[in-house]
């Protein structure tokens, strides 16, 4: 008798579309149904259809304060119908509200976004003995695979990384220390390792490097993959003889793009190192780009895939031309100069994860990430090869990735973590001799009875008017950001005190001219500013934010929908420290 496999439905809400896409993904590789909403209202609706049966429900946990769906949902999830059904939240900041919710529930568990990938092994946890899945087919097929070594300290992480791997067609086995890595690679064939950048007892940059400088495994080609992304990682990986970092929060077809390339890049070696005449048709066989150069940097032939990023049909068209007029964006002699790939051509110099910008055919950019080998026949040099691919998708990802951890999802402006980093470095550079700067502090007046009375609707649009009007007058320069709530600041560049003042009157002015209607009523619109320089010496960013703060408090208690510039000598800091206790305490039972 025939036994029908189960597929496991997973109900995933999350309201940011790329993290949406991103899980959706993984999530779909590993064979699961899946049900994805953008809205937790959305799946509160869902859950209570009583014809929707789920395995379990996955939650992006959001990253602005109100958010009363979300705990709406949590609440349903508490309910004696869903309390059993396993559930992961994904947190970009694991607030105190998800972790007590965690620490009275079971069958929950939490993973940060940049380990997200971490939640299929826990999801596979909580849900128990794997039932039969309709995994995809293996997508790749060699006569010869590539074998690879992963390294990772973490028991979960290499679970998924290999068993993901083998059914690309990848042979790979797996080690948890620096040390038993260095120790499988000695003693077993490998043509590519991916390090873990951070391990308890040595970190994974050591690894690339006892493998480059040991010539029982110097043909291993050594990659990083982190959680975390650094600049100082990256360059420790370059220097230590990794050709690619990658980031353990990417999508499964970045990440596999990227294996797949760094094995055909060994192909490609291999073949090369072996026999010349042979290139022909294995530069046919390879996806990326590849093309070749002469001492002189003529282009000595291409391969279809090189054609095809740079949207060039004839071969013809780009042999015997300069590689620099064929291929390069930037064709100025200073830029030039500086491109570490158009100084390797013909030169004795192998390079390795060279990023860059080629042009198309359409006169359009192209982000490409560059490989070059020095190409030496019978001990001679000949020219260079290189290799390339597009990462267009790649940079676009990171773009889009870097916009979110930065911004406020409701109203699009600078968020508070990226605000504290701007203003932490105008401080800096103030305090250096480099001119004069100005922080103004705004916290809108009666926010809270609108919010109240009209809803939190209403207050949501009212954000993001104010945002809208606020990014109307901003300068290029200076930055505007959402605090919290229904708190804003900006930063003023170049500013000596009565300019500083002008412009806060003039966005005070916008705010007392907005007339904000919601269903048929209307609300006038103030705020009250507080406007503090950065020219006390010895100041550090925190006091200037405490004392636009300050000044924004005086202006409160003075009748509102006014400006106030702080004045040390005042010695407010000493006044409020015995006011603030009262001062909040008004501040939450009136109307702001």
């Amino acid at each position: 008798m025939a036994v029908e496999s189960v597929v496991q439905r997973i109900l995933l809400v999350e309201e940011s579309a790329t993290l949406r896409y991103i899980m959706e993904k993984a999530l779909l590789k590993q064979g699961y149904e899946l049900a994805p909403l953008e809205t937790f209202d959305g799946a509160i609706n869902t859950l209570n259809n009583p014809e929707d049966k789920f395995h379990a429900v996955i939650i992006g946990w959001p990253n602005y304060e109100q958010h009363r769906d979300a705990d709406r949902l949590i609440e349903l999830m508490e309910s004696e119908r869903h309390n059993k059904l396993p559930a992961i939240v994904l947190s970009h900041d694991a607030d105190i509200e998800v972790l007590n919710w965690m620490s009275r529930r079971s069958y929950t568990a939490l993973v940060p976004w940049e380990n997200y990938l971490e939640s299929i092994a826990t999801l596979h946890k909580l849900l128990g003995p794997e039932v039969s899945r309709n995994h995809a087919p293996v997508v790749r097929s060699l006569e010869h695979p590539v074998r690879i070594l992963f390294v990772d300290d973490s028991v979960s992480i290499r679970h998924y990384y290999q068993r993901l791997l083998n059914r690309n067609g990848y042979i790979t086995e797996t080690a948890d220390s620096v040390q038993a890595a260095f120790d499988m690679a000695v003693q077993q064939p490998f043509d590519l390792a991916i390090i873990d950048y951070f391990m308890p007892e040595e970190n994974g940059y050591v690894l690339c490097q006892k493998l480059r400088d040991d010539e029982r495994t110097s043909q291993i080609r050594a990659s990083v993959i982190t959680g975390t992304y650094l600049d100082e990682v990256i360059k420790d990986c370059l220097q230590a003889g990794a050709i690619e970092c990658m980031f353990k929060n990417e999508a499964e077809e970045l990440f596999l793009s990227r294996i797949a390339s760094m094995s055909r890049f060994i192909e490609v070696q291999k073949h090369i190192e072996a026999e010349r005449e042979r290139l022909e048709s294995i530069l046919e066989s390879v996806g990326e780009g590849v093309y070749g150069v002469d001492n002189d940097g003529f282009v000595t032939f291409v391969n279809p895939a090189a054609l095809g990023i740079v949207g060039k049909v004839d071969a013809l068209s780009v042999t015997g031309v300069k590689a620099r007029d064929a291929f390069h964006y930037n064709v100025a002699d200073d830029v030039l100069n500086h491109d570490r790939l158009y100084r390797a051509y013909g030169k004795s110099i192998e390079l390795r994860s060279w990023e860059t910008i080629f042009k198309h055919q359409s006169g359009k950019p192209v982000p490409v990430e560059c490989t070059v080998y020095p190409l030496n026949i019978n001990g001679r040099q000949e020219g260079s090869v290189i290799a390339f691919r597009d990462i267009s998708d790649r940079k676009m990802l990171e773009e889009k990735m870097h916009w979110q951890a930065t911004h406020d999802h409701l109203t699009r402006l600078c968020n508070r973590r990226y605000f504290e980093d701007q203003l932490e470095t105008e401080v800096g550079r103030v305090q250096s001799g480099g001119g004069m700067s100005a922080l103004v502090y705004l916290d809108l007046d009666r926010f809270k009875y609108i919010n109240d009375t009209a809803g939190h609707d209403a207050g949501d649009k009212l954000l993001i008017e104010i945002a809208r009007l606020l990014a109307q007058k901003i300068r290029a320069n200076d930055v505007l950001a959402r605090l919290g709530g229904d708190e804003f600041a900006i930063i003023l560049k170049g500013v000596d005190e009565e300019s500083a003042m002008i412009m806060t009157e003039t966005y005070r002015m916008v705010l007392e001219k907005c007339n904000f209607a919601y269903r048929g009523e209307s609300h006038n619109v103030h705020g009250s500013f507080g406007v503090a320089l950065m020219d006390i010496a010895g100041m550090t960013s925190g006091d200037v934010l405490a004392n636009a703060d300050i000044a924004c408090h005086i202006a409160k208690r003075s009748g509102r929908n006014q400006s106030h510039l702080y004045e040390q000598s005042n010695d407010e800091k000493n006044v409020m420290g015995s006011e603030l206790g009262w001062s909040q305490r008004l501040r939450d039972a009136m109307d702001k």
